[in-house]
């Protein structure tokens, strides 16, 4: 959901690019290796460049907590960010980001490298970058934590968005090889290959989505290896990019489980290896101050567990959205946009069939080149999104969990640059 800039935001183009190294000024209309190969083209030869960036919002729910404390209304919701990038000469590009989040009981401030590679572009169609590296997801997955960089407050809360499994999807520690080859009349292919690992947080979201099946409880989680391609096809038709994704990451967790007996629960320690592949199809189209864009996206996890007593865990994700934004003038900016995302399958407990829909608005305003102020609004359906242990109330007596169907959510957040 992210949108095209101009006017007081160049500045903030600039902060947002260096914020994600992969950027351009555009941002927006500019995503996957076509955005990272750009930043590249348009660095100067021993420019070291210094830009950071404050956030800080607040969320009101009703009926359910989106985030830990939103029924309540929560300011636990924002970020920081410190980035450095050094044009070493006209191939070879170094930089890093520190950052730190605050989302409910997920983040908590803890300062983090959020990505910190060296990127050797060679050629517009060959270009290699290893490190710490934001993962070429989807359209917008680089530059999500980067609030510059959209109109929305939120991106859509699909497998490939959602905050609960950032962790595994947001930056990986290996390599990626890119480029953008030229198919003249045709057009322009850009593409990413990539391969390594994630090093998680202790407190990661990974966990509390396992536990949000009730059997469960998780003491660690690890990443074994990840892995995926990308390519977006720049058709001759202007401002219009197709493309699609695929990512792949193996996984295990260690914890216990609790599980019925005719004597009553019986806790045993468990682990499980397990994978999560996701597919994402993705177009997005800019014409003026016109912005379009929709996804579609599918993750299934297949899990083993050790104890035979507990079935295997085998879920699909399946979402998608659509966009339309526009800019009014160089102050004043509009989105809107419609999330279908659902759940089936099989966990150990039960067949599970939940879903959601999101009807959301959201206006922008650029106060000033350093500061934006954001507005937006949630009308939503269902509860695929939400986490037991956020909502505790919405636990029955038997165990069940039973959250509202009809809820609201109200955003708003403001974002300082330098």
């Amino acid at each position: 959901m992210i949108q095209p800039s101009s006017g007081p935001l160049a500045h903030a183009g600039m902060l947002a690019a260096l914020a994600t190294f992969p950027g351009l000024v555009m941002l927006t209309s500019l995503t996957g290796p076509q955005l990272q190969a750009a930043d590249l083209d348009g660095g100067v030869a021993g420019d070291l460049q210094l830009h950071g960036f404050a956030s800080q919002g607040v969320a009101k729910s009703s009926g359910n907590s989106f985030f830990s404390g939103t029924q309540r209304g929560s300011a636990d919701f924002n970020e920081f960010g410190l980035a450095a990038v050094d044009h070493v000469n006209n191939d070879l590009t170094i930089g890093m980001q520190i950052f730190a989040r605050d989302f409910g009981n997920e983040g908590r401030d803890d300062v983090t490298i959020d990505w910190a590679y060296g990127d050797y572009h060679w050629r517009d169609w060959l270009g290699i970058r290893a490190g710490k590296i934001r993962t070429p997801l989807g359209l917008y997955n680089e530059a999500r934590d980067i609030d510059l960089a959209r109109t929305t407050i939120l991106l859509p809360q699909l497998s490939i968005y959602n905050e609960s499994t950032r962790d595994i999807a947001e930056s990986f520690i290996g390599a990626e090889v890119y480029g953008d080859v030229d198919a003249r009349v045709a057009g322009s292919f850009d593409y990413a290959a990539f391969a390594g690992g994630v090093q998680l947080p202790a407190d990661n979201g990974i966990k509390d989505q396992v536990e949000n099946i009730p059997v469960f409880s998780v003491t660690d989680v690890t990443v074994k290896d990840v892995g995926g391609a990308q390519l977006f096809w720049n058709t001759p038709l202007t401002g219009l990019r197709l493309g699609g994704t695929y990512y792949r990451v193996d996984w295990a967790f260690d914890g216990a489980a609790t599980l019925p007996t005719r004597s009553g629960p019986v806790t045993l320690p468990t682990s499980a290896d397990i994978n999560t592949c996701f597919e994402v199809a993705s177009a997005e189209y800019t014409w003026h101050r016109l912005y379009l864009a929709s996804e579609f996206s599918n993750a299934r996890t297949q899990a083993v567990d050790n104890l035979t007593a507990i079935k295997p865990i085998d879920v699909t994700r399946t979402g998608w959205y659509v966009l339309a934004g526009w800019h009014f003038n160089r102050w004043l900016s509009a989105a809107g946009s419609y999330t279908v995302d659902h759940y089936s399958g099989n966990t150990p407990t039960a067949t599970e069939l939940t879903y959601q829909k999101d009807a959301a608005l959201a206006l922008r305003f650029d106060l000033d080149p350093h500061w934006v102020l954001k507005l937006e609004g949630h009308a939503i359906t269902g509860d695929a999104a939400l986490l037991r242990q956020d909502n505790p109330q919405a636990i029955n007596a038997a165990g069940a969990f039973m959250p509202e169907q009809h809820w609201f959510m109200a955003m708003a957040k403001t974002t300082f640059s330098f």
